[in-house]
C-alpha cells in the first residue's frame, strides 16, 4: 500500500502451511482485506502445502 501523502509503502509476504485446500486459502485472503490494503499476489503450492500472499 502506498500512502500518496507520505510515499510510504509497506509490503508483507506471509507464508501459510496450507496449499491444498483452496477454500482455506480463500478465507485467509478474505481476512486480510481492510481499507488501504491491497493483495498483490497469491501463490499456492499443493506439493509443498504452502501458500504465500503478498
Amino acid at each position: 500500500m502506498s500512502d500518496r501523502k507520505s510515499g510510504v509503502l509497506i509490503e508483507a509476504a506471509p507464508n501459510f502451511s496450507e496449499g491444498r485446500r483452496v477454500d482455506v486459502v480463500d478465507a485467509i485472503a478474505r481476512a486480510i482485506h481492510a481499507p488501504g490494503v491491497r493483495l498483490l499476489d497469491r501463490t499456492s503450492d499443493p506439493h509443498h502445502n504452502r501458500s504465500v500472499l503478498t
